[in-house]
């Protein structure tokens, strides 16, 4: 029974467990920060508009390069009638989000097992 064990020799009992789930944790909060750290940063778009200001494409992806001038010019004619401007901006690394997916994610994953290994050591069955 957990109660008569110390925590240290249970620990010391299950260690290979206890390192796969060290481990495991690890490589999931560094997911979850490597995938923060990709959603931050300059975002390139370029933008088309005409004579009188109205937006008619505007490339969607982080990169300027994602206009494709030939399809625009199958949908509205010739470039050559619009005016192009590029537009950058920075977005911020998401330190919140990163936070609370760091801190809830390993928290949500691990509640329902520890809830099993709680009760099944304390109701004195094998």
């Amino acid at each position: 029974m957990l109660a008569n064990r110390n925590i240290g020799a249970y620990i010391r009992e299950h260690k290979p467990l206890f390192t796969a789930v060290l481990v495991g944790l690890f490589l999931l909060e560094m997911e979850i920060l490597l995938v923060a750290a990709a959603r931050s940063g300059q975002e390139h778009t370029p933008i088309i508009t005409d004579n009188k200001g109205q937006t008619f494409y505007e490339a969607v992806g982080r990169e300027a390069d994602a206009f494709d001038p030939g399809k625009f010019e199958k949908i509205f004619g010739p470039i050559e009638n619009y005016q192009v401007q590029r537009t950058s901006r920075s977005i911020p690394f998401p330190f919140r989000a990163w936070f609370v997916a760091a801190v809830g994610v390993p928290l949500g994953g691990m509640l329902p097992g520890s809830q099993f290994m709680v009760s099944r050591p304390l109701s004195g069955k094998p």
